[in-house]
């Protein structure tokens, strides 16, 4: 059973109705995804970023967080990706690569994005100022300044790197996920030097995968982008192996392939690229984590943040999630979520497992033989990140978790 899939037999969750291309190398597009043709545009979702999505509450002003809470979100600009999908029929996503202003206090503006709406670019100008607020528990959600939530996160590297779902969201239809890593100064292709796990999500023509893999950066321009396994509709792929091209610039900004955007952190120990922008790209959302050198099941422990988009193949949704784990630092965790099936909402508590390599490779098996999830942690334990997932008939996702 995957995480993102509501069963009968589930008897720990329940649901309740809302209301309101670039193949990484040459051999290394998963097996059924092709660059898709145009779909219409829908005037109902012309917002692509999640902030745009509830740009009406700007004017409700910000809910700061628990009085002295500890947790921060960095002031300043971040780059940002987003990854949206909802049902049609037909069967339609839109990523956007864009630039997020925070006040470091209570507020979020969309400072404009360039837009793939299933392979045709555009630009959306940007504009809305949203309120956020972070618990002293490390919960960060952007609200509607009277203490109701529509997106749940977390930060990570000192509030430098952030990542929100929906959990209320305004279209019945839509599906959410953010990431931002902040910008910078002095950074340059050497930032990301040596090994990286390596996970996205990405659809097209009708196919959705999650792919888990490494990434060899070489420190000046060239990269290598291996396949481990690619989950395509179910249909379990891989290895594969290819050669590309990658550019850090100075204040962060990342780009892949050249058609995938996004950030890299200061100091090289993640990045994030999204998109694409070019026409014709496949739209994805992909997370790098930098290869530990001794990491346990010790590394990954306390409480984290989860945030995730995928496909549920057994209703033929996208679904997002958005809650926490909490790991015992021995190969047990509790998996506590809110998962958004295109506006329909579920509450999941499951019991799981997971393992830690020395090299900071970490999957993750949901429930008593459930399915499995790889991908790696950060030599901190602060930041990971989670694709496939690796069973034959398992749903194709991202994850990302942000330590509290």
């Amino acid at each position: 059973m995957g995480l993102l899939r509501e069963r009968m037999s589930d008897p720990k969750e329940v649901s309740m109705q809302v209301r309101s291309s670039f193949s990484p190398a040459p051999t290394e597009s998963p097996s059924g995804l092709r660059p898709g043709g145009p779909c219409a545009r829908r005037a109902g979702f012309r917002r692509c970023l999640a902030l745009a999505s509830i740009s009406f509450l700007a004017a409700c002003g910000g809910g700061g967080g628990t009085a002295g809470a500890l947790p921060t979100l960095s002031a300043g600009a971040f780059h940002s990706i987003t990854f949206k999908g909802f049902h049609g029929p037909p069967d339609h996503v839109r990523t956007n690569v864009g630039v997020l202003l925070s006040d470091g206090v209570s507020l979020l503006t969309d400072a404009g994005s360039i837009e793939n709406d299933d392979g045709v670019i555009g630009t959306d100008p940007g504009g809305p100022v949203v309120p956020y607020s972070l618990s002293a528990d490390g919960v960060l959600s952007l609200h509607d300044g009277f203490g109701t939530d529509h997106f749940q996160g977390g930060v990570a590297a000192g509030g430098k790197t952030f990542g929100l779902a929906a959990v209320l969201p305004i279209f019945p239809s839509e599906v959410v996920l953010t990431l931002g890593v902040k910008k910078d100064a002095g950074l340059s292709n050497a930032t990301l030097t040596g090994d990286y796990h390596s996970c996205y999500f990405g659809r097209a023509a009708g196919a959705h995968a999650g792919v888990v893999g490494m990434a060899t950066f070489d420190g000046s321009g060239g990269v290598g982008l291996g396949t481990t396994l690619a989950n395509t509709d179910g249909v379990i792929t891989g290895p594969s192996f290819g050669l590309g091209a990658y550019d850090v610039a100075a204040d962060g900004t990342f780009a892949l392939g050249p058609p995938y955007r996004g950030g890299a952190s200061a100091d090289g120990e993640h990045a994030i690229v999204g998109g694409g922008v070019t026409p014709g790209s496949l739209p994805l959302t992909w997370v790098f984590v930098r290869q530990a050198t001794a990491a346990s099941l010790a590394s990954l422990t306390g409480t984290y943040t989860i945030v995730g988009i995928g496909y549920d193949l057994a209703e033929g949704k996208y679904a997002d999630v958005a809650g926490s784990v909490r790991i015992d630092g021995d190969g047990r965790c509790m998996v506590s979520v809110t998962i958004n099936r295109e506006g329909r909402l579920s509450s999941l508590f499951w019991a799981s497992t997971y393992t830690v390599a020395a090299d900071g490779t970490l999957e993750m098996t949901l429930g008593a033989g459930g399915d499995t999830y790889r991908g790696g942690i950060s030599a901190d334990g602060s930041f990971g990140v989670l694709g496939g997932g690796s069973n034959p008939g398992s749903d194709p996702a991202l994850f990302v978790l942000f330590r509290r």
